[in-house]
């Protein structure tokens, strides 16, 4: 080993200390690691592992920021995880030259071992932070710390609202449900039902400790101004104390990837996307919405981790399009102010300055209606959304249960104004008014396009993107119809029957009255 220059005053006496010590003997590292595990769980120190790597919950120190004091989530490097081990350990070698112990710093091969072990790990794993009231099964937490069962961080301690220290009964929640509205009243609904999509992200961001995939809630305006962002913030102000941190879409899906699964990475409670400009759609967006767990590759590393996924997403545009699968786990709210300018509204007071004054009210009016609703048996209300069972058990039934519209059927207005759908619905017309049931080839569609040059046919191809410079592209098309089979569509359905002359054959059946 190294030596400092002054060995006696290094290998001093060992004497009483407050700071665990840890001695260093060669092949007995998960000795060494197992140690420090075991003083990073009796310290004082907010240490977890989390998402792939050691993190620490500590207080924000920027005193010019509204932030000071908030606590956040701290991803440790190897040189600031041994920074932080000093303060809790003492490590020591042995030198054979002066035949005694020395204080050394925590060697790399230590903070990798204690960074690597994963699942092997006795640091305890961290779900989420907040500093918000949650609730764990009927009960409300509302005491600072880390809750062991439900590994959520609750970074201060939180008066009880009166609302939820009195008997979760039917009416206090649809007393609660009320409150909500009039406070939401500000903004420009265009229905109640986007009302309805409203209240229910606000519930959702505020429950999302028991939720598991929740859908994407998207605020939509026909001119800017109106306030979406407004609203996005005012409930993100109300669950999360904080107004949202926006993100834009990449110019293309590998970068919007990145900066999707970066977000989840660091844990954000919410990821709103804004100036949606461009139709949204994509795989990766798809997966965060509807898979409990996503498997994401780290910037600059060459493994796949695990993380569990616990994020609301918004999106924000003028109107804002929706297309392909990302419908279906999508819900639109539409702010409409009837008026050229909308941004030259006035407000008696700043909404989201009010969120924050009441803030622990209104966290209290959303947990008391999802708490009442689970107290009462939580009766079902409407068939389950698809892959997101808890999110309609627990806050779809919920505020349909206390008199408000269904917030899912706002899913209505999207699927109309898809266009990709509307392509799709209008190739299989036609597919139906030229073959009605006879089998066809992607050979014969292109005669008909020939023969009609200038008639619906092409029409239909060229929305469907298969003519260019007037000449059908029979590979576009062979890929389409196979992205289309045996998808229902206008009561029409598009199975594969077989080959002939070495081609695939479909037929377009309508299901009405030839139903296999």
């Amino acid at each position: 080993y190294r030596f400092p220059p002054n060995h006696s005053s290094a290998a001093t006496t060992i004497e009483e200390r407050t700071k665990t010590q840890i001695y260093l003997h060669a092949g007995k590292l998960h000795e060494a690691i197992t140690a420090v595990e075991d003083a990073l769980n009796q310290s004082n120190l907010h240490i977890f592992r989390f998402n792939g790597s050691i993190v620490e919950i500590v207080a924000s120190e920027d005193k010019k920021s509204a932030d000071e004091g908030r606590k956040q989530i701290h991803f440790h490097t190897r040189a600031s995880l041994r920074d932080r081990l000093g303060v809790i350990i003492e490590c020591f070698r042995y030198s054979i030259k002066i035949q005694a112990w020395y204080r050394t710093n925590a060697p790399n091969d230590l903070i990798d071992g204690l960074t690597e072990r994963g699942a092997l790990s006795s640091i305890p794993r961290l779900k989420r932070l907040t500093d918000c009231l949650y609730l764990t099964g009927d009960q409300v937490v509302c005491k600072s710390g880390f809750n062991e069962r439900t590994r959520v961080f609750l970074g201060r301690d939180v008066p009880t609202p009166s609302i939820l220290k009195a008997k979760p009964e039917r009416a206090s929640a649809e007393l609660s449900y009320i409150e909500l509205k009039e406070f939401l009243a500000t903004f420009p609904f265009k229905t109640a039902t986007n009302e309805a999509v409203a209240i229910s992200a606000l519930l959702a961001l505020s429950d999302s400790a028991n939720l598991g995939n929740v859908p994407l809630f998207t605020f939509n305006a026909p001119t800017a101004g109106t306030g979406k962002s407004l609203l996005v913030d005012v409930i993100c102000g109300i669950a999360t104390g904080k107004p949202a941190a926006v993100m834009s879409r990449g110019k293309d899906e590998a970068e919007t990837e990145k900066r999707l699964h970066s977000a989840a990475l660091r844990g954000d409670d919410l990821i709103a996307i804004d100036n949606c400009e461009v139709p949204l759609k994509g795989d990766t967006l798809c997966q965060i919405l509807t898979q409990p767990k996503i498997s994401i590759q780290p910037l600059g590393a060459s493994r796949l981790i695990n993380i569990e996924k616990q994020v609301v997403v918004m999106a924000k545009g003028n109107n804002l399009e929706v297309q392909t699968d990302l419908v279906r786990p999508t819900l639109l709210c539409t702010l409409d102010a009837n008026c050229e300018r909308p941004e030259t509204r006035e407000f008696a007071e700043n909404p989201y300055k009010k969120a924050l004054k009441r803030r622990d009210e209104l966290v209290g009016h959303c947990l008391n209606i999802v708490r009442t609703f689970q107290k009462a048996g939580a009766p079902k209300q409407a068939h389950p959304l698809g892959s997101f069972k808890t999110f309609s058990s627990r806050i779809r039934d919920a505020i349909v249960w206390v008199g408000s519209p269904d917030p899912v059927a706002s899913q209505n207005v999207l699927r109309t104004n898809d266009r990709s759908l509307e392509t799709q619905s209008r190739l299989i017309a036609w597919l139906w008014t030229n073959f009605e049931g006879a089998p066809f080839r992607v050979k014969e569609l292109a005669e008909i396009l020939c023969k009609s040059p200038n008639g619906d046919a092409e029409d239909v191809m060229a929305d469907a993107g298969f003519v260019r410079n007037g000449v059908l592209e029979n590979a576009r098309m062979g890929r389409l119809l196979r992205k289309l089979e045996g998808k229902i569509i206008g009561g029409l359905r598009l199975p594969r029957e077989g080959t002939a002359q070495k081609a695939k054959c479909w037929r377009i059946r309508n299901m009405q009255t030839n139903w296999r």
